[in-house]
């Protein structure tokens, strides 16, 4: 079912966890980013094979990109080739970005292509103590040393929300923002809205504006670990639990 959905938002890290926080999660973004540098360049053997013997753009072109799909986990299908998985799509419009690239000799035919030999320059490295954005599929993440703050935004798109927080680097960003220990003056809150929100707002009074998804402050860190310590009060109890 479709859902139109967005969510933002921009917390502030506690003075002793900032250098740190950001320099753990940049250095995890730029070794991934070497991880994609082997892996484009045992694709481009794969594509230099495929290519081998084949006469003429167009050839040696189909030639290329299929094994291009077929290394990222495509399915050939009678309407095309078809992605196995959310991360096989991804894999493939990186490496389609890095290896095929417009040929500067083939002037006034713009989607003439040619391989690329994938360099270190190529990549999307990022310096780990300064400012940084960091752009995913359906999300953005900007750090800033002004202010010690990390923000988080999806653009409204149908399960954005959702698909956001399934890639790799978000999963890693909110696990280093729940290991956080919040002082007075951090934190702060990711909101959200959807299209069914939206839509029941005038059916009660308030109803239909944004809603928090994660609150990161003292307060709430303090509630969860009330309710953890309850949980696991009633569990010592022989697993009993109660909803008033």
């Amino acid at each position: 079912m479709s859902k139109y959905c967005w969510e933002r938002g921009t917390i502030t890290l506690p003075s002793k966890d900032w250098a740190g926080f950001r320099k753990g999660l940049l250095e995890a973004w730029n070794a991934k980013q070497e991880e994609i540098l082997s892996d484009a360049k045992r694709a481009h053997a794969k594509l230099a094979h495929a290519a081998k013997g084949k006469r003429g753009f167009i050839k040696r072109h189909e030639a290329m990109k299929a094994a291009l799909y077929q290394y990222c986990g495509f399915r050939k299908q009678t309407w095309g080739w078809e992605p196995l998985s959310d991360e096989a799509r991804e894999r493939f419009d990186t490496l389609d970005r890095l290896l095929l690239v417009r040929d500067p000799k083939a002037a006034g035919t713009l989607d003439r292509t040619k391989l690329q030999v994938p360099k270190k320059t190529d990549l999307d490295l990022k310096p780990v103590s300064k400012d940084a954005d960091i752009h995913l599929p359906e999300a953005s993440v900007h750090f800033r040393n002004k202010g010690r703050t990390v923000t988080w935004d999806v653009d409204e798109n149908n399960h954005a929300v959702e698909n956001a927080h399934e890639n790799w680097f978000a999963k890693k960003l909110f696990a280093a923002l729940r290991g956080i220990t919040w002082t007075r003056g951090s934190g702060g809150q990711i909101l959200g809205n959807d299209e069914y929100n939206r839509d029941e707002g005038g059916s009660y009074e308030g109803g239909g504006g944004s809603y928090v998804n994660f609150d990161f402050s003292p307060e709430s860190q303090k509630r969860e670990r009330r309710a953890s310590r309850l949980s696991g009060y009633r569990n010592s109890l022989g697993g009993y639990s109660s909803r008033w």
